[in-house]
């Protein structure tokens, strides 16, 4: 993902960035790996565009890995192998995944190596397509431009007793923790573990001058309100559809 101050430039550059893409691509066939200053050179010989032009075209494609030095890929060509392809979909509709779920998902109904996953994963975050963050013991994988606290609580969404933890505080704003669990009517010790985990990673908070009233973090709030818009839209769009069918 390009940084937002550069994008204006990429604008007006666009056809010069391009070119400088194609040209990258030309030295990797060639050569096996991308060698900058031979990029430099055959880009200000080619193209005729002032030095400082090419240095900052350059420049941002490294900074924001669409070009690494030494590398046989660009953020482009990467993509090219089915199975990275496979590896990113599923990150990106599973809103952010963990490696053992992630492992499951793409070895269904064919064989593969963990190494040979771990390979295309590091291909994937090296190149800037996904990023990890650690959650207690699990390595979570999520999209580049995903904030990491909405990456955690989507992880925590996809358990079950989570969810219903989540949901009952939205509606009810503040609870005292004693009563979540005959509330939502789980077991004590299943209940606490996650509340546990949701206090950790902030999910949830004790209200303000309280150790026994929990409510959900604002900020979470607003993501976690910003989903069910979402598939209340998505579901009245879906009813719509079907009722012009019928």
């Amino acid at each position: 993902m390009i940084e937002k101050r550069n994008i204006g430039f990429l604008e007006r550059e666009h056809y010069n960035v391009q070119k400088v893409m194609d040209i990258a691509e030309e030295i990797i066939d060639e050569t096996k790996f991308l060698n900058v200053r031979i990029l430099r050179k055959i880009v200000r010989k080619r193209l005729k565009l002032p030095r400082t032009i090419i240095i900052e075209i350059i420049e941002l494609l490294l900074n924001n890995k669409y070009l690494i030095e030494g590398s046989k890929h660009t953020r482009k060509t990467i993509m090219y192998n089915e199975y990275r392809r496979k590896i990113y979909n599923i990150i990106i509709n599973n809103n952010g995944i963990n490696f053992s779920l992630l492992r499951n998902k793409v070895f269904t109904n064919q064989s593969g190596s963990t190494g040979q996953l771990i390979w295309h994963i590091k291909m994937l975050l090296k190149f800037k397509y996904i990023k990890k963050i650690k959650i207690k013991n699990a390595t979570v994988f999520i999209p580049i431009d995903m904030e990491e606290e909405k990456g955690r609580f989507f992880f925590f969404l996809k358990d079950r007793i989570n969810r219903k933890i989540i949901k009952h505080l939205n509606a009810y704003k503040q609870i005292k923790r004693s009563e979540i669990y005959k509330n939502i009517d789980e077991k004590r010790q299943n209940v606490y573990y996650r509340l546990n985990l949701l206090l950790e990673n902030n999910i949830i908070l004790f209200k303000k001058g309280s150790d026994k009233i929990l409510c959900i973090s604002p900020d979470i709030k607003k993501i976690y309100n910003k989903i069910i818009e979402t598939n209340q839209k998505i579901y009245k769009n879906k009813y719509n559809s079907n009722q012009i069918v019928e």
